[in-house]
């Protein structure tokens, strides 16, 4: 097998990863968020930073590492090639929506989710982060599915 391929079989994957991780985190969060039981919650919340350590981090690594190695490789510009310049500000605006809205209420909610007792109701305080965090997260999600058109439009 030579690199390139291999490159791409991790690139695709990381891709998969990425995406499916982003995905299904935000789409199980808001269902047991929406459970109302405060356990069921927090367990919720710290399986999303769970994730993003372990899942989504590791893919944004391994696709910006091998994309631009590819790139590299196959003599494309990654500044100047269009698609792939709009692939990039794509993925880069996903991943600042991540780091200065999204990860902020998650660690936020973190902190109030380990205060929860049985019993407890989740606090309106709660549900408002949560639904901010699926705004965002909403289009945290569309815009690196933006990228991965961009990248095979090119």
């Amino acid at each position: 097998m030579n690199l390139l391929i291999f490159l791409k079989f991790l690139h695709v994957t990381a891709a998969v990863v990425f995406l499916g991780d982003i995905i299904v985190t935000a789409t199980w969060k808001w269902f047991a968020d929406r459970t109302g039981d405060p356990s069921v919650a927090a367990y919720a919340q710290r399986l999303v930073l769970l994730t993003d350590k372990y899942l989504m981090l590791p893919s944004i690594g391994v696709l910006v590492t091998t994309g631009y190695i590819k790139a590299h490789m196959l003599q494309i510009s990654a500044w100047t090639t269009p698609a792939i310049l709009t692939g990039q500000i794509l993925f880069f605006l996903s991943g600042i929506i991540w780091g200065v809205i999204l990860r902020p209420i998650q660690m936020r909610q973190m902190e109030m989710a380990n205060g929860f007792r049985v019993g407890d109701v989740i606090p309106a305080d709660y549900m408002v982060l949560t639904k901010r965090w699926m705004l965002w997260g909403g289009l945290a999600i569309v815009l690196p599915i933006g990228s991965v058109f961009m990248m095979i439009y090119n």
